[in-house]
């Protein structure tokens, strides 16, 4: 029997894991060129997405606010909102306007004029 690191697979794998070593460095050093590369290619996309972003978001307010304010005068609320003002309170119960009008369903209206004399000679 052949000692250790004697044998041919010994051999074999000592030069293997040599070559490895040698070319470890150069690989890293590709790895981190490509990684400054990659975070300088997503910074110059973040800038381009903020800029897009501030350019368009200025006349769309202009634009929300033109739409928003009649409505805001006329029903007190906007017409186009940040989704709050749909919000029915607490999670599961009903909101004020379905309940309102379930009671006014429920509920009908007294009789007035000519409902009312037709009800009456019955």
């Amino acid at each position: 029997m052949a000692a250790a690191a004697a044998d041919e697979v010994s051999s074999a794998l000592a030069e293997l894991f040599t070559a490895n070593a040698r070319a470890y460095p150069a690989v890293s050093a590709q790895a981190a060129q490509f990684h400054q590369e990659f975070v300088r290619a997503l910074s110059a996309g973040a800038g381009a997405y903020a800029a897009a972003e501030a350019a368009n978001a200025d006349p769309l307010q202009l634009l929300l606010s033109a739409i928003n304010a009649p409505t805001q005068t006329w029903l007190g609320r906007p017409l186009v909102g940040n989704g709050a003002d749909g919000a029915p309170g607490r999670n599961g119960d009903m909101a004020a306007c379905c309940s309102a009008m379930a009671v006014a369903a429920v509920t009908p209206p007294p009789l007035t004029g000519l409902r009312a004399m037709v009800a009456t000679s019955d």
